[in-house]
């Protein structure tokens, strides 16, 4: 190789990193490193959350094939069946119900029952806060009744779900006939 070839070669390395470090300026003015890094950490948390939602319902099916028995009817729309009932009974279900329905219902204009329903089992999963007197409750009936706690809570989501319904004027599910 000549001088002349060597010179042209160093020439465009020099011209190829210069438009590298360009290139890498830009986009680092359009997306800042804390901007795209932001971006992937809450697409992660919203996939974390998914993943947890899924464990939780997992974990509550579990319950309740261990338990042996079941608290509702497995039709679409689920409904309590009469142990749920009980329970709903024994623990002040529907009044609990009626006051958290009565706090959230302006969330729920213009929604799908399906909706509705999805909310009531996230509240009372992530967000629901008993009284150490309704926790008691709910765990004399959990004791009283040879069932784990999932169980519980699943007949709170239910008349949660039941009690929205109803204030929005939607029909809340009853037993199907054939029950």
């Amino acid at each position: 190789m000549n001088a002349i070839s060597i010179i042209g070669i160093c020439v465009g390395v020099c011209t190829l990193i210069g438009v590298m470090i360009k290139i890498g300026k830009w986009i680092q003015k359009r997306h800042s490193f804390e901007e795209v890094t932001g971006k992937a950490i809450d697409r992660i948390d919203t996939s974390v959350e998914k993943i947890n939602e899924n464990i939780s319902n997992i974990k509550t099916n579990v319950a309740v094939l261990a338990a042996g028995k079941s608290v509702d009817i497995s039709q679409s729309p689920t409904y309590l069946n009469d142990l749920g009932k009980s329970i709903s009974e024994e623990i002040k279900g529907k009044e609990w119900a009626k006051s958290i329905a009565n706090r959230h219902i302006k969330e729920f204009e213009n929604v799908q029952p399906y909706d509705v329903q999805g909310f009531a089992f996230r509240y009372v999963q992530k967000e629901f806060k008993p009284s150490e007197e309704m926790l008691a409750r709910m765990k004399n009936s959990a004791w009283e009744n040879g069932i784990p706690i999932d169980l519980i809570l699943r007949v709170l989501s239910l008349e949660l779900r039941d009690a929205m319904l109803d204030l929005l004027g939607m029909e809340a599910p009853e037993e199907h006939p054939e029950h």
